[in-house]
Parts: C-alpha cells; sequence; structure tokens
C-alpha cells in the first residue's frame, strides 16, 4: 500500500498541524498493527493544477521507485475533486467514507473535535493514532494551534516589543552657503582657494579676462568627480 502523505512541507498551520514527520510514523505504526506492507511518500505543496494526479504519480516513480498503472493500482479517495482526477487517468476508484451510507465523520472533522477539546475524537481515531499523539504530546499541538480559544504561550501573549534601534542616527549636512561667501558673510576674490564639500579636498578657481561666469573647477587635491563652481 502506497501512502501519498500532501502538503509535507507543512506544518503548524490550521489545515496541517502535525508536521510530516509524525504523520509518517502514525502510518506506519498502524501498518504494523494492520499487518500491512506499506510504502510512505511525501508530497510537498504545489500551486493549484489540474495536474494534480500526475504529480502526485511521478512523485511515487522518484522516490519509491514504484510505476502506479489503473491495471494494478486502486485509488482510495473520499475528495470528489480530487478522485476525478484520478478517474480521468483511468485509474478504478475507492470513495471510502463518501462510499458509506449515512458518511462517517471525515478525518478533518475528527481534527476539529480534538481542537474544541471533545474527548469522543478518541472513539473516532485508530490506536495507532492515540499512541503516537499520547507519545509526542500531538494533541496539545493541535488544539494550540487549530483552536482558536487557544492559551497563548506565555512568552508570546500580547504585542512583541518594539527592538530598539541601534543604528546610528544619520549625519545631517549644514546647510549650503553661497561658494562665493564665507563664514563671515564677505565675498571672496576672483583667485582663491576654496575647501569642498569633500573633506580633505579644495578646489582652485581662477578667473581670467573674458572667461564666462560658470567655470570647470580643477582640483589640486585627489578627487573623484568634476562638478560645476558658480563664481560672481
Amino acid at each position: 500500500m502506497v501512502w501519498a502523505v500532501t502538503s509535507a512541507n507543512h506544518e503548524n498551520t490550521r489545515r496541517n498541524p502535525v508536521p510530516y514527520h509524525r504523520r509518517e510514523a502514525v502510518i506506519e505504526r498502524f501498518s504494523v498493527l494492520a499487518g500491512l506492507r506499506s510504502v510512505v511518500v511525501p508530497v510537498f505543496d504545489t500551486a493549484e493544477t489540474d495536474r494534480c494526479a500526475e504529480v502526485t504519480l511521478k512523485n511515487v516513480a522518484a522516490t519509491a521507485g514504484l510505476e502506479l498503472t489503473p491495471a494494478d493500482t486502486v485509488v482510495a479517495c473520499s475528495t470528489p475533486q480530487v478522485a476525478a482526477m484520478y478517474a480521468r487517468l483511468g485509474f478504478p476508484i475507492a470513495g471510502v467514507e463518501a462510499d458509506v451510507d449515512p458518511p462517517p465523520a471525515r478525518p478533518w472533522d475528527v481534527l476539529l473535535r480534538l481542537a474544541a477539546d471533545d474527548p469522543t475524537w478518541r472513539e473516532l481515531a485508530h490506536p495507532a493514532t492515540l499512541d503516537v499523539y499520547a507519545r509526542y504530546r500531538l494533541d496539545d499541538l493541535v488544539r494550540a494551534v487549530v483552536s482558536a480559544t487557544a492559551p497563548q504561550h506565555p512568552r508570546r501573549a500580547g504585542p512583541l516589543p518594539r527592538r530598539p534601534d541601534h543604528r546610528r542616527p544619520r549625519r545631517r549636512d549644514p546647510p549650503a552657503r553661497p561658494r562665493h561667501a564665507r563664514r563671515d558673510g564677505a565675498r571672496l576674490p576672483p583667485c582663491h582657494h576654496r575647501p569642498s564639500r569633500h573633506r580633505g579636498r579644495h578646489h582652485l578657481v581662477q578667473l581670467r579676462p573674458g572667461q564666462p561666469r560658470t567655470v570647470r573647477a580643477m582640483t589640486i587635491r585627489r578627487c573623484f568627480h568634476d562638478e560645476l563652481a558658480t563664481v560672481e
């Protein structure tokens, strides 16, 4: 018997609160008690597609080396949409719960009973499930994840504290002054050494008769770019 465990990469979610390795343990324990020779195959969650059946069959072939065909395989599935995908490929379908009248509780119904702390879920679960859930306290995990009334963890009750900002405050540049004015407001002569905005760098501006008022500043120290200086 091949067990395709879907959403194997999901855990601690409302639809899949139990991680894959615990679900696999339940299946293996059930197989031993029931005398079945089982192969458990994880199927990772993918985007919604009409080729879900083909993806699962290819995953089984790549993981377990089993080529499942309609001639030697019966698909047991109670979800009508999923069963229809396998039926289009020619596989015979066993409806499981869907073939029983009246239909019994589905696995999701049993999970909701567990989350609601209804003890009747134990009457519907297999002893293998009860054994693994008791050993690893999976019933508490399901209640905490699925139930909306589950108590919060004491360390996570309420909003999370805001982390202190350890970043250094951003340095703000002083307001720019006209390039032809000094700190005391006096004008500079046409030829001067003027400190640039880059620390340790100076620009030399020389005006000659007839030269335009906007000239290109030539650096006398190391500089990585040119800039335009307007001198009045």
